[in-house]
């Protein structure tokens, strides 16, 4: 239903200390909500651009990646390859070429 995420870098500035935030299901794309598999989305060590949408409960922000330009920016495979983007949805294992699923962000 949601991923926990910590939040090092705020304006292209890393901060003094780690901050959590949430990224909930509803939260993930603009569309095709009930489909999402948060799982699917991101993954453990996943370094991904969000926007802050509300201060949640216990310091603990609520993100969005709804945007095309939010999402995963860097990834690991499951092999322990860098992953490069294909599509919105999907990245590359450079190494094998093995195509795994995240909500990639859209950079020019």
């Amino acid at each position: 239903m949601f991923a926990n995420i910590e939040i090092v870098i705020v304006d292209d500035q890393p901060v003094p200390y780690p901050f959590t935030g949430t990224i909930r299901k509803l939260d993930v794309r603009q569309n095709a909500v009930d489909d999402i598999k948060i799982e699917s989305c991101y993954r453990p060590g996943d370094v991904v651009k969000a926007e802050v949408i509300s201060l949640g409960d216990r310091r603990n922000y609520l993100l969005s990646t709804a945007k095309l330009e939010l999402g995963v920016l860097n990834a690991t495979s499951a092999n322990g390859n860098d992953l490069t983007p294909i599509s919105y949805a999907e990245m590359e294992d450079i190494v094998t070429g093995g195509k795994e699923t995240r909500k990639v962000a859209f950079v020019e």
